[in-house]
């Protein structure tokens, strides 16, 4: 009786976290994320390594999957909204991992995660914004406005069984992550990023753009917008790749416990790159006749690396090292 009442006052979570997934395989994925110390097939890789060596000896196991991500994104300022039309991501698996004697060894490689949202053109909720002069309101473009980013592991674990009880493992991981950008920014958060508030922003354009509002050449900027996209379903136009990877250990106290742990490192991803990209300014001249200014050449998204683990008691404060920093420097070059 006790379990039905508490099962009557559950409620559905509605958050959605669509780079860290709450499980990764289906039998993790049923048991609602458990993996630590739970034999849950080849995906326990992702989580703890070492519990791929629960399984009995002798045995292999090839793993095919396919996840999908459908979130349901809206956004409103001041009674105005817009609902993103980006509402499916597919994340494939593949696996093979093998037990021969104390000794699991295998390859998997993952989409970890990966989500992104589309307002597509003449959003309303994009129309207009504030120059960097901060007089009136102006229009933006009025093109697409998409974002997407993505995340994958090949994962190479081994786990060795010390004892019939205790299972360690390790897995070394290599990493890509990717992305795709469409935005305008109006000039008034540009310039704020000109000053280090909210990021901040270096490179020859810049520079030659700087030079030509400290000598008169351009009044006021309405808009910079940022470009580089591709239509490839898996990588996004700017990439980086690197390496990290996990510890962990497992341990049998009886027939009914078994407790396990693991570690994950920070990752060493370099800088999400490509040379692709165009940059717009949208501004106002020395005589005040309205411009467009476009550029192409080398951006790079800069710091953006998954975090090693924290205490859950310890706060994530945004300069640490353990903790996904909430803005990044953009670095542009242009030809």
């Amino acid at each position: 009786m006790a379990f039905l009442a508490v099962l009557s006052a559950a409620s559905t979570a509605f958050a959605t976290n669509g780079m860290n997934l709450e499980g990764y395989g289906a039998k993790s994925h049923a048991l609602g994320g458990t993996s630590t110390a739970y034999d849950t097939g080849n995906s326990g890789v992702t989580n703890n390594p070492a519990t791929l060596g629960l399984r009995e000896d002798g045995a292999s196991e090839l793993g095919i999957g396919i996840r999908g991500l459908h979130p349901d994104v809206n956004l409103g300022f001041h009674g105005v909204t817009a609902e993103s039309k980006g509402d499916s991501y597919y994340m494939p698996s593949l696996s093979y991992m093998r037990k021969d004697g104390k000794i699991t060894w295998g390859f998997a490689v993952l989409a970890q995660g990966g989500m992104g949202t589309e307002y597509g053109e003449n959003s309303p909720l994009f129309s207009y914004g504030m120059p960097m002069t901060k007089s009136g309101m102006v229009p933006l473009s009025g093109q697409d406005i998409r974002s997407e980013v993505g995340v994958g592991r090949l994962m190479f674990p081994v786990a060795y069984n010390l004892t019939q009880n205790t299972v360690i493992g390790a897995s070394l991981d290599l990493l890509w992550a990717s992305m795709d950008l469409r935005m305008d920014m109006d000039g008034a958060h540009f310039g704020a990023m000109t000053m280090g508030q909210g990021g901040s922003v270096s490179g020859s354009m810049f520079g030659t753009l700087g030079g030509m509002i400290g000598s008169g050449m351009v009044s006021d900027i309405d808009y910079v917008r940022y470009d580089f996209s591709n239509d490839n379903a898996f990588l996004g136009e700017a990439i980086g790749y690197g390496t990290g990877f996990k510890v962990g250990i497992t341990h049998r106290l009886g027939k009914l416990l078994t407790v396990g742990g693991s570690y994950h490192s920070q990752t060493r991803i370099s800088d999400l790159e490509t040379s692709r990209a165009v940059l717009s300014f949208s501004g106002k001249d020395a005589v005040n006749n309205p411009f467009i200014q476009s550029v192409s050449g080398t951006i790079k998204v800069r710091n953006f690396e998954w975090p090693a683990p924290l205490p859950q008691e310890s706060p994530c404060i945004p300069q640490s090292a353990g903790c996904l920093p909430l803005t990044s420097s953009i670095s542009t070059g242009h030809r």
